[in-house]
């Protein structure tokens, strides 16, 4: 991969939340993938964004942190880990 990506990744138990923590020019930022069960049948949805102070992912917020493409590319690694690990399912993109 071009970018490098963040390390220390936690993932649950059920493979469905991704926690890690962004850095740059405003110091860390929690950060969450998640996937959940669409009502179509083996697709998901992904949502992305930074955890508020109630462990809830804000995927509005905009850290403007400096680290983009470290983040994004922590998203495309964490989406390889989910395909990998669930290779039936379908990935898909709303927006909120």
């Amino acid at each position: 991969m071009k970018y490098e990506v963040y390390e220390g990744i936690a993932v649950q138990n059920d493979f469905n939340r991704f926690d890690f923590i962004g850095s740059g020019k405003n110091g860390p930022v929690r950060k969450r993938v998640s996937f959940s069960k669409t009502e179509m049948d083996q697709v998901y949805n992904l949502a992305f964004g930074d955890v508020d102070e109630n462990d809830e992912l804000d995927d509005l917020s905009i850290s403007d942190n400096g680290d983009r493409n470290k983040v994004l590319a922590t998203v495309v690694s964490i989406v390889t880990l989910y395909t990998n690990r669930c290779p039936d399912r379908r990935i898909l993109f709303l927006k909120t």
